[in-house]
């Protein structure tokens, strides 16, 4: 029995080693904070006080833009700018101009003859020039002493809003061109005045005057032009622009005139040309009535018709009186009427006579001034002038 007990621990012994060589291998308890190194604390960045910039670190890898470098604009004063003298040769042209449409027809005007794209220099680059400033006569105008190539014109009466004519080569000798330009044209300006009873006056005097005017721009370039520019800097100055206007205040004689079918020709306007454009002012003044004003522009290459109204001179007169009821014409007052003619419409449709206004302006020294409207689709009013205190 002993020899069992014997046997029988040497076997658990056994069993137990083979156990612990079969168990699963359990990792060791990681070290507690207080047993690990302490690294040294790192300095705090430093506090940025005020506006200074953060340095920044560049490397090898790190690309630094370039500053931008401005170029200062220079300004040039025209009368110290460089020589650009005009290159000339041994050409001669000949211009001539006919109205379009009317070959045998000449025009007269002043001319901008133009040389396209004149080479550069060392100071101008390359550009179009204008060489000369030409007078027809007879439609004709010559210059001379061109250098070869292209040109082109610029007219100064011909049509506004008209193109100027292609450009051409001057070359050889002798070079002769014939340009056709589109003129201003002309167009009739009619009236129709009505009377209170809705019938057309029929005879009275026109007169001119009022305001008759006319405004002029030149010197300016073209549009197709591509001017020449400094090679360095730019001309500091404005281009100059020349204006001329002009208007006469004078009335001209009175002519006896009658209408024809109730329409009065009263007179003819020119068309606007490309730098001047113009303004005419004529009156009616129909037998005992009142005045009738057509202003005219010449902006609207069309015929025209206007309409007025008047009113019998005896009856204003008679409307308008003193306080004590004498009329105001025999105390010396100064009476004038007149009514400013409204445009018919392209379409022809005519506005209503009656609601065309008359405007009445009575003066009388001791009195107040007295300006009033009327229209005919309404009776004349009896007005009264104020005594000044």
């Amino acid at each position: 029995m002993g020899r069992v007990f014997v046997i029988l621990a040497a076997v658990m012994s056994v069993l137990a080693l083979l156990a612990v060589a079969l168990a699963p291998q359990v990792p060791a308890p990681p070290a507690l904070a207080a047993d690990l190194p302490v690294a040294p604390p790192e300095p705090a960045p430093p506090i940025l006080r005020g506006r200074a910039p953060a340095e920044v670190e560049v490397g090898p890898d790190i690309e630094v833009a370039e500053e931008e470098v401005v170029e200062e604009l220079v300004l040039v004063d025209p009368k110290d700018a460089p020589p650009d003298p005009v290159e000339r040769g041994s050409c001669r042209l000949t211009i001539h101009l006919t109205v379009a449409g009317e070959d045998e027809q000449s025009f007269d005007t002043d001319i901008d003859l133009w040389r396209i794209n004149e080479p550069g220099n060392e100071h101008w680059t390359h550009g179009d020039r204008r060489i000369a400033r030409l007078e027809t006569k007879d439609g004709r105008a010559e210059a001379a002493d061109l250098a070869p190539g292209r040109y082109r014109i610029h007219a100064h009466k011909q049509r506004k809003g008209s193109k100027d004519p292609v450009a051409f080569r001057v070359e050889g000798g002798d070079t002769t061109i014939t340009l056709a330009l589109p003129a201003p044209r002309r167009f009739k300006v009619r009236l129709r005045v009505y009377d209170q009873a809705g019938d057309f006056v029929l005879r009275g005097h026109k007169q001119s005057g009022g305001v008759s005017s006319y405004s002029s721009f030149t010197d300016r370039n073209p549009d197709w032009v591509e001017s020449r520019r400094l090679r360095e800097g730019i001309l500091n100055g404005s281009i100059s622009i020349g204006c001329g206007c002009g208007s006469g205040r004078g009335r001209g004689a009175k002519i006896a005139v009658e209408s024809e079918n109730g329409t009065f020709d009263l007179f003819a306007m020119r068309e606007s040309e490309r730098y001047r454009s113009y303004s005419r002012t004529w009156h009616l003044l129909p037998e005992d009535g009142t005045k009738v004003s057509v202003y005219g522009r010449s902006d609207t290459a069309r015929d025209r018709v206007f309409v007025g109204v008047t009113l019998p001179l005896r009856e204003l007169h008679d409307a308008i009186r003193l306080p004590d009821g004498t009329r105001a014409i025999d105390a010396g007052a100064r009476i004038t009427a007149e009514c400013d003619a409204v445009l018919v419409k392209k379409d022809g449709a005519e506005p209503d006579w009656r609601r065309i206004p008359i405007q009445v302006r009575v003066r009388l020294k001791g009195y107040a001034d007295l300006d009033f409207k009327h229209a005919l689709d309404g009776p004349l009013e009896d007005r009264v002038l104020d005594v000044l205190p």
